[in-house]
């Protein structure tokens, strides 16, 4: 697997943070929490929201992890900005704001299980 397979999937990034630390089972639940959150109220807050909520786990997670935040975002921008257009013009422009920063913030807390947790515990 490429490098940039890697970071865009995730790659297992050591470290001794509380995320790190976390149990497996809690981080799958605050993914489940955010999925559900994004689904359920559709409102810029909860995207945004949760967005932040993520930036600041992998904040949390170390310098190492917080660095590869923005790695998927590099190759997949413009599907963000191709449907963030879309949905500007389909529905409003704070409905796309809404869906994008609550997609991308499912995206970003489910890569970082995998970015802090190892592949046999992930097994």
């Amino acid at each position: 697997m490429s490098a940039s397979h890697q970071m865009l999937l995730g790659h297992y990034l050591p470290g001794a943070s509380p995320v790190h630390r976390a149990p497996l089972l809690a981080k799958y639940l605050v993914v489940l929490a955010v999925g559900a959150a994004v689904l359920l109220w559709r409102i810029p807050a909860v995207g945004l929201g949760t967005l932040l909520l993520g930036v600041g786990l992998f904040a949390l997670a170390g310098p190492r992890v917080l660095r590869a935040w923005a790695a998927p975002l590099r190759q997949l921008w413009w599907i963000f900005a191709i449907l963030g257009i879309y949905q500007s013009i389909l529905n409003t422009p704070l409905f796309a704001l809404t869906l994008v920063s609550g997609m991308l913030a499912v995206i970003q807390c489910g890569r970082l299980v995998l970015l802090t947790t190892t592949q046999a515990a992930l097994l």
